[in-house]
């Protein structure tokens, strides 16, 4: 378990560092995780809703153009990774949707649909989803964002 936590703090440390190839290098950490994990199956090193939250939220406090990019991937990566305890839950929506306000762009379409995958989910939108959706709309640059 030390082993994990100490995955986890790397993860977040390299995420919240300012510096150019931080968050890439939060990424690659995980991305090591889970090729290790499907490697040698050790529980330890498994990936988890928390671990993909850690890199989710790594790439919203992001200025890089690839984010969007990046945390979509991300979101596909735990539906598809059938680990059951690698789920997407409101933490993993409300990062996503602060990828999406923090590289402004001005369709709001996809923030909308992540609410939808989030609902057809069964996973409860909360203060911080809408506040998330609310700044993609206010981000936007749409003149009938509010």
């Amino acid at each position: 378990m030390k082993r994990r936590l100490t995955l986890f703090q790397a993860i977040d440390a390299w995420g919240r560092y300012k510096a150019p190839g931080t968050v890439e290098r939060a990424q690659s950490i995980h991305d090591g995780m889970v090729a290790l994990y499907h490697q040698t199956k050790d529980p330890n090193l498994a990936p988890s809703t928390r671990s993909y939250n850690t890199v989710l939220t790594a790439w919203s406090r992001a200025t890089d153009p690839q984010a969007v990019e990046k945390g979509e991937q991300l979101l596909k990566d735990m539906i598809t990774s059938g680990e059951e305890k690698a789920k997407p839950d409101a933490i993993t929506f409300s990062a996503l949707l602060d990828i999406h306000a923090r590289a402004n762009n001005t369709d709001t379409n996809r923030a909308e649909e992540l609410m939808e995958i989030m609902e057809d989910m069964g996973i409860q939108q909360n203060v911080y989803t809408f506040l998330s959706l609310q700044h993609v709309y206010a981000f936007s640059g749409s003149r009938d964002a509010p």
